[in-house]
């Protein structure tokens, strides 16, 4: 099934927004409208989300369509990436500042 990709994406996505909004499946059913049990259908990909319910899904999680729709964000890919570069640096330098200490300390 061709569409069984997007659902998937549409589907984890709705459920992540919903968790980053720090909000329950209640509370954000309630903000936007529709009842739980719908919600919790869009989250398992049961029952794709018509766009006016897309749109008040986003603007309950202050996000928008392009991020509910995509697979990652390339905001998330950079700030990923970024991070990891952080640490690989943080590491070395510390693996660095270890071994001077250790020649000083045979010293």
């Amino acid at each position: 099934m061709k569409d069984a990709p997007a659902k998937e994406i549409l589907r984890k996505n709705l459920k992540k927004a919903r968790k980053e909004s720090n909000l329950s499946q209640m509370e954000a059913a309630e903000k936007a409208g529709i009842s739980r049990p719908l919600l919790s259908a869009y989250e398992t990909g049961r029952i794709i989300p018509p766009k006016a319910s897309l749109e008040k899904l986003a603007e309950v999680y202050n996000t928008n369509l392009t991020q509910l729709l995509e697979k990652e964000s390339m905001v998330s890919i950079y700030t990923n990436s970024l991070m990891k570069n952080q640490l690989d640096v943080s590491l070395k330098a510390d693996s660095e500042e270890n071994s001077d200490l250790k020649e000083d300390f045979e010293t």
